[in-house]
């Protein structure tokens, strides 16, 4: 706001002025009064004038004051923004690496975890089998003793691992001796029963093949029927699916550009930003929101309280 200081000082006078105008009845007052009460007067105006002008100049002091202030305050908010702009940057970063330390923390310890517990799985097998062997010491040493007790008096034996091989091979040609008379006998047997199915069914294949042949004919003229029906809604099928991906196909990629736009924005790599997974662009796009939403609540909230204390 800008003021006129001679208009001013000149209404203050005038107003002053017209304050003392005489009345009719001071004609009667000779010349020399009259001078004399006009100095009187000019003297009490230049007075007042100067009184109102001091007052004047403290005003106009207290307000280029309180302007002086307002810049400085202003210019104290507007460095606050920037720092807290900044603030919120760093933050933002320092974010994105804890986020990223702590899930590769816990996949770390999820890892861990699984090994821990096949660890601990191999462990219990570990000690059900060293139970198991045990026992199985435990059951057999009797015959370890039986065994040794036959070196001792036969010299065809050195080392109980002797018997043991020779046992092996003895039960080994029984199992064989065993397995061929087994063999011999389903093999007569087999031979029977072949015999008897292939006469039975000799008798029975021509019929089959008749029935066989009629059954096939049927289903031959009921698919030639049908062949025109489902060509036609393969046709309708494969018009539908041709637009539904170009649906897809648009979305997707709008999608990739908005995703393109918060990574430029957001510094990321280029082999990042090539990502082609529609559903890991959304998230990133849905974190991006929601992320600006909260800075632009915080600084409105900044804002406020520094309008507030002014």
């Amino acid at each position: 706001m800008s003021f006129n200081i001679e208009e001013y000082f000149k209404l203050i006078f005038e107003e002053k002025l017209l304050l003392n105008v005489p009345y009719k009845g001071d004609d009667q007052l000779t010349a020399a009064t009259r001078l004399s009460d006009k100095k009187r007067e000019i003297a009490e105006v230049e007075q007042a004038l100067l009184a109102q002008k001091e007052e004047f100049q403290m005003k106009m002091e207290g307000l280029q004051h309180r302007k002086n202030e307002f810049h400085r305050k202003e210019l104290k908010l507007k460095n606050s923004l920037l720092r807290f702009d900044k603030f919120l940057r760093e933050n933002e970063m320092k974010k994105n690496r804890a986020l990223a330390k702590i899930t590769e923390e816990e996949k770390l310890k999820k890892e861990k975890d699984v090994e821990i517990e096949v660890l601990n799985e191999k462990i219990d097998f570990l000690k059900l089998d060293m139970e198991k062997y045990k026992k199985l010491c435990e059951k057999y040493g009797k015959y370890k003793l039986y065994l040794e007790s036959i070196i001792e008096y036969n010299d065809d034996f050195n080392e109980v691992r002797e018997i043991l091989a020779r046992h092996e091979t003895l039960k080994i040609n029984q199992n064989d001796l065993i397995d061929m008379e087994m063999e011999n006998q389903n093999m007569l047997q087999d031979k029977k029963l072949m015999l008897l199915k292939y006469i039975e069914s000799m008798s029975n294949e021509s019929l089959n093949l008749n029935n066989q042949l009629m059954y096939l004919q049927n289903k031959y003229d009921k698919a030639f029927g049908n062949s025109c029906k489902w060509e036609q809604n393969w046709l309708h099928i494969k018009s539908s699916m041709s637009y539904k991906d170009l649906e897809i196909s648009r979305i997707k990629m709008a999608v990739h550009n908005l995703y393109q736009l918060i990574s430029k924005h957001q510094n990321i790599k280029k082999k990042n930003i090539d990502n082609m997974d529609t559903s890991f662009q959304l998230t990133k796009i849905k974190i991006f929101i929601q992320d600006l939403s909260d800075i632009i609540s915080k600084i409105h909230k900044v804002s406020s309280a520094s309008t507030d204390r002014d």
